[in-house]
């Protein structure tokens, strides 16, 4: 999807309305109103991550305890060449997090978009064979994964898998076509491989036995994320895919020890996924309730929920579009926080701080 951007002004929502309490008074801060309910994240960019943008940083210290990459953790940027990788820019934004406390989300390993020209393909530009393709795949998730073992909060592993146009919900990307649909489970697999083999390397760090104790809690959670995920076929075909396709039926097909034994060869039985990714491309007219509807739906099949890439569009014109719109906001995350207090698990993460 296609970065968009939004003014502080109307993403903090800064407003006291007749039928409500001030949602964030003056002189507060997002993360302060929201405190105890869910973290609250924002896409950082290059410019604030090293500190060009200063004003930028300053609302983004001030707002948000939790950070996630924009562009510089995606494989063009990241892995530009097959022997080549680029840290410089993940490495300043990840360096950034810690400095100010936040929880760090890694931003994407796996998608159609922004993939480098050399992935899948060889020298003669034509398309390798899905096990060269696997194995690049692995080296290119188990690299940067290892690169940050320890200081992300979660990743997300696959990003905008879905055509729910298709007879199996899946898009016809490269991975797919070279691959075929269970590059899901492979994405999956290899990145549960990677950060359970270095969570052992940190494991004393935390007071526990790298051989005898669960890591599951020092371990980042692993994300499929998506957009228009509240369309009732796009939530059908992602449920379907994530958690009732037999990927790898009877461990039949591929075996490691981080595969639940008992699994039912999905992905999420299996243990390869923890949570889902909501992205929030909305404009003021949306029907909240339809979002909210789908996030109980995805609630029910998987533990965790991230709402991500939020931008609510102004649909008006006028003098009352800014009005709109923040008040949207309020009643958007009005509802979030219900369902916070119903036992629904998510973590909040923002598009952009703001636009100059």
């Amino acid at each position: 999807m296609k970065l968009k951007r939004i003014i502080l002004l109307l993403l903090t929502v800064m407003f006291s309305f007749s039928y409500g309490e001030v949602f964030a008074k003056d002189g507060n801060s997002l993360k302060k109103a929201l405190k105890n309910k869910f973290l609250i994240g924002v896409s950082v960019n290059t410019h604030q991550s090293s500190g060009k943008d200063v004003a930028a940083v300053e609302i983004v210290k001030k707002n948000f305890n939790s950070i996630v990459a924009e562009n510089c953790m995606k494989s063009s940027v990241i892995h530009p060449k097959e022997n080549k990788y680029n840290f410089a820019q993940a490495d300043e934004f990840v360096s950034f997090g810690e400095s100010n406390q936040m929880a760090i989300i890694g931003h994407c390993l796996i998608w159609h978009s922004q993939l480098a020209p050399w992935f899948c393909v060889d020298k003669d530009g034509n398309n390798v064979s899905p096990e060269v393709l696997k194995k690049r795949m692995k080296d290119h998730i188990t690299t940067i994964v290892k690169r940050y073992k320890g200081r992300i909060k979660g990743w997300d592993v696959v990003n905008e898998a879905a055509d729910e146009n298709q007879y199996d919900g899946l898009r016809r990307s490269y991975w797919y076509q070279i691959i075929g649909p269970d590059y899901l489970y492979y994405a999956f697999l290899y990145a549960r491989e990677a950060e359970t083999l270095y969570a052992k390397q940190y494991a004393s760090l935390y007071g526990l036995d790298a051989d005898t104790d669960d890591l599951s809690s020092i371990q980042p959670k692993l994300f499929y994320n998506d957009y228009n995920e509240w369309f009732g076929s796009r939530s059908d075909a992602i449920i379907h895919f994530l958690t009732e396709e037999p990927w790898n039926e009877n461990h039949e097909k591929v075996k490691s020890s981080v595969i639940n034994p008992d699994g039912d060869g999905t992905i999420y039985g299996d243990g390869l996924l923890d949570g889902i990714g909501m992205q929030g491309h909305l404009d003021d007219t949306q029907n909240i309730e339809q979002y909210m509807i789908a996030l109980e739906k995805y609630n029910a099949a998987v533990p965790e929920l991230h709402i991500t890439e939020l931008d609510i569009g102004r649909t008006g014109t006028d003098a009352n579009a800014n009005y709109y719109q923040a008040k949207f906001y309020y009643e958007f995350f009005s509802r979030l926080i219900e369902e916070v207090k119903k036992g629904v698990i998510f973590f909040f993460k923002q598009k952009t701080a703001y636009e100059i």
